[in-house]
């Protein structure tokens, strides 16, 4: 009958295997990929950056050009309804993704507080896009039955 800490017993768990925390992360491929998500996410953050200055420069534009007052009045509607959507939409996620890249920048050190604050700031920028995501579709689904029947009607404003 084999003791309790025999060697040759494949199924016991010995102090030879390799331990699941953080310290055990020393690959490097697997840093080379952390360090390359993180250009890219920084790359994309900024490019959120450019198109929400993009959109926040245009719409004011586009409601100053309008011609004729009422023209005009819509316009600051439509302006007034675009930077809160500009903000939810753009903003937010680039900041997120931007605060997500620069979190990877911290991955020479591989301890447990880096790979923490790394999976924090994934975190909180796929669940904020799975929100904006589910609220997308949620007005799809109310919108898209209610123009159809609307069309279907012959309404006319």
């Amino acid at each position: 009958m084999s003791s309790f800490n025999d060697p040759s017993n494949p199924y016991q768990a010995g102090s030879h295997e390799p331990s699941m925390g953080v310290s055990s992360v020393n690959n490097v491929e697997t840093l080379n990929a952390w360090r390359s998500t993180g250009k890219w996410q920084t790359f994309f953050s900024v490019l959120g950056f450019i198109l929400t200055a993009f959109i926040a420069v245009l719409v004011p534009i586009s409601a100053i050009a309008g011609r004729n007052g009422e023209a005009a009045a819509g316009m600051i509607g439509v302006f007034v309804f675009m930077i809160p959507v500009t903000i939810l939409c753009y903003l937010i996620p680039s900041v997120l993704l931007f605060r997500a890249g620069a979190a990877t920048r911290l991955i020479g050190a591989s301890d447990a507080e880096t790979f923490s604050k790394i999976a924090k700031s994934q975190k909180n920028f796929w669940r904020y896009i799975g929100i904006l995501a589910i609220i997308v579709l949620v007005l799809y689904a109310v919108l898209i039955p209610t123009s159809l029947f609307f069309a279907a009607s012959g309404f006319k404003p």
